[in-house]
């Protein structure tokens, strides 16, 4: 079939026959919902969205070609019934999402070997995506893949507010340029940063709630504040450097490699209902501002190490304890700045080892260092605590 004027879709559908529309002039999606079911609508020059949502299914597949442009500033969705193969927007032209502040969901699979455009409200994809060119969202816009994501070396996503992936079943993969202005949210269930990604900005706030997040994209990661939550996991080679505020939820874990570094604040606190203690593995810890670690048991690899800078502060103010992932292969606490384990705490379990070119303050209360004490031209000032440890060792410079 051809529609040589105009094709306007008022509702209904096309089912079976694996059939085909051309609309080479303009396609007008409107009034009542549709199904799109072993059947390919062609669309060559301009389509628009404007009303009715659509279910497609068993190949049923609507294609954007090169040059051509689809619209829509309908807060509607695109929906894939469960029939195999599914339906599939295939784009390779341009695609506007416009006009409108509220949410456009698109759960067919969806291939983007063209231009995608988020200029207004949200748009969710809910089903497989595959990027071979480029998404790009405007200000006060929400970008959002809930299914499997691939995004290919020579494609890129921006943003200049948030991006999120939230997948609880399916990898995303990232490689090609990652450019988010505002907020990247990491929620599903494993997101990788591929050593193809060309990781420009990962945004002024990094959420990770739940899932694995591997950083190997051989760059450095560098949000303002980091928010790690509900069972998030850090892996991969890339050294972080938050650069104002760190949350680290209980229940949460930073392994893979490289440095870790806090320039400003880092909070170690209970903030999920979980009693699960936080995990970290294999990496220096660095602490340039100010460490406090109020609640939540920690274990810690034995490689594990964490830096106290000079002027920085690692401030203690809860009953808190560490364990050594393996027994009596003590991780290290070197500090060069202040270690205090404040009034707020009286039981302290550390199964560190701990060297002190800096100053460490004890209050009253009991604190266990099973892996020794080593002082290096430091101070130890106690109020009246009480001190166990294997090993106290005073060496002058």
């Amino acid at each position: 079939l051809t529609a040589e004027d105009q094709f306007l879709w008022r509702g209904g559908g096309f089912t079976g026959g694996n059939g085909q529309l051309i609309a080479p002039q303009k396609v007008t999606m409107t009034s009542g919902n549709k199904t799109l079911r072993g059947f390919n609508i062609i669309n060559a020059r301009e389509a628009e969205w404007l009303s009715g949502d659509v279910r497609s299914g068993a190949e049923g597949i609507f294609h954007n070609l090169e040059n051509a442009v689809f619209r829509t500033d309908f807060d509607g969705t695109w929906l894939s019934d469960d029939s195999r193969p599914q339906g599939q927007f295939r784009n390779l032209g341009t695609f506007y999402k416009q006009e409108s502040t509220g949410s456009t969901l698109i759960a067919c699979e969806y291939f983007n070997a063209g231009k995608s455009y988020l200029l207004t409200g949200s748009l969710k994809f809910a089903g497989p995506v595959v990027n071979e060119s480029l998404f790009e969202a405007s200000e006060d816009t929400i970008l959002e893949f809930a299914h499997a994501f691939e995004s290919t070396h020579n494609a890129s996503i921006t943003s200049l507010n948030d991006v999120h992936f939230s997948s609880p079943s399916f990898p995303a993969e990232i490689r090609g340029i990652y450019s988010v202005k505002n907020s990247t949210t990491l929620s599903g269930k494993e997101t990788i940063f591929h050593p193809e990604t060309d990781l420009i900005d990962i945004g002024q706030t990094l959420l990770i709630r739940r899932g694995k997040v591997h950083f190997n994209a051989e760059e450095k990661v560098t949000p303002q504040d980091l928010l790690l939550t509900e069972k998030g996991q850090i892996l991969g080679s890339d050294p972080i450097e938050v650069r104002n505020y760190f949350l680290w939820g209980n229940g949460t874990s930073i392994g893979g490699e490289g440095t870790f570094h806090n320039i400003r604040m880092t909070e170690m606190a209970r903030v999920d209902k979980t009693s699960e203690p936080r995990v970290f593995g294999n990496r220096s810890f660095v602490n340039s501002g100010q460490l406090i670690w109020s609640a939540g048991d920690l274990i810690a690899f034995e490689n594990a190490s964490i830096i106290n800078d000079i002027d920085a502060v690692f401030s203690i103010q809860g009953n808190v304890r560490s364990t050594a992932f393996m027994p009596k292969a003590y991780p290290q606490i070197l500090n060069d700045g202040l270690l205090e384990i404040t009034d707020m705490a009286d039981n302290v379990d550390l199964e560190w080892r701990i060297q002190s070119n800096g100053r460490i303050k004890l209050s009253a209360g009991r604190v266990a260092v099973r892996g020794g004490l080593k002082l290096t031209s430091g101070q130890l000032v106690s109020d009246g605590s009480t001190l166990m440890t294997p090993n106290l060792e005073v060496q002058e410079a």
